[in-house]
């Protein structure tokens, strides 16, 4: 699992630096600063054969040449720290500067509702992230564990909070002690080439044609983006009982062009499953990224 996730996690980069290191430049000591986070793995490469890697510290990041691709140097954070990863190459010797920080989320259990417990995960860290892995434990009133797993959740921007809906179904929800359902972040991944940008505030969502229908609400949500860059995110569909308590999330993801907007008619809130619901509004987050020019 920790082989596939470092593996994706790391396509990207990979991706970046054949254009910032093509094979006919020489990578004789070439500096490159990064930022990791605990638990956080990639791969570095020159597209060069490599000789021989060390780090100044493997307690902070353990560096090691990757066994099934020789151009390959496998990066893992392990704890907060600082530590000079040297790769020596057949073209040359780069220095990795990194700074590994902690990983700093809040994450809740709000509810449970049709099946879903409701999880809220706040990003404290200064990073957008690609992805976090999220494990969870949710109990009963005796302690007894009712379910137990893990969830991939996307784009999760630096300062926000998302939303994770759970299914554990119907019959097990009822078992469950809210108070004894857990979660904690333990695996993120970034691109370090590049930067990302919160464009929240400049994507706006609008809602028409909503419909009572007895048993569910329905409408479409038109999204548009007003920057001048190609953004992705999520409509968040906050849902609320008559007290204003969220008792719900239902999301949908977008991406937009510069200047693009698009209509979803996926716009749907059971009262099957949100018995107590009173009235819904629209959260919007969105980024974008920009090559690092310090790459």
């Amino acid at each position: 699992m920790k082989h596939v996730w470092r593996k994706l996690a790391a396509i990207c980069l990979a991706a970046a630096l054949f254009v910032t290191l093509l094979p006919g430049i020489t990578a004789e000591a070439a500096t490159k600063n990064i930022t990791l986070y605990v638990g956080e793995q990639i791969y570095f490469t020159d597209y060069r054969d490599v000789a021989k890697v060390s780090s100044s510290n493997s307690k902070v990041v353990k560096a090691a040449k990757d066994k099934e691709n020789k151009k390959n140097t496998n990066l893992t954070a392990k704890k907060a720290g600082k530590a000079t990863v040297t790769i020596k190459t057949s073209g040359g010797t780069t220095k990795l500067n990194i700074t590994v920080k902690k990983l700093n989320f809040s994450v809740k259990a709000l509810s449970v509702a049709g099946g879903y417990v409701l999880l809220s995960v706040k990003n404290n860290t200064a990073q957008t992230f690609d992805k976090i892995a999220l494990g969870y434990t949710f109990k009963d009133a005796q302690g007894q564990v009712v379910k137990q797993d893990s969830e991939l959740v996307n784009r999760v921007i630096a300062k926000k909070t998302v939303y994770v809906s759970i299914y554990v179904g119907s019959s097990q929800a009822e078992l469950l002690d809210l108070a004894s359902c857990s979660a904690k972040v333990t695996q993120v991944s970034h691109e370090p080439s590049y930067v990302y940008k919160d464009v929240s505030s400049k994507v706006k969502a609008s809602v028409k044609d909503e419909k009572d229908e007895g048993n569910k609400i329905t409408f479409s949500v038109t999204t548009k983006n007003t920057t001048n860059q190609s953004v992705s995110g999520y409509n968040y569909i906050m849902i609320y009982d008559a007290g204003d308590a969220l008792i719900g999330v239902e999301k949908r993801s977008f991406y937009l062009d510069k200047k693009a907007a698009n209509t979803s008619t996926s716009g749907y809130i059971s009262k099957y499953t949100y018995p107590t619901y009173d009235h819904y509004k629209i959260v919007t987050q969105a980024y974008y990224t920009a090559r690092n020019k310090n790459w």
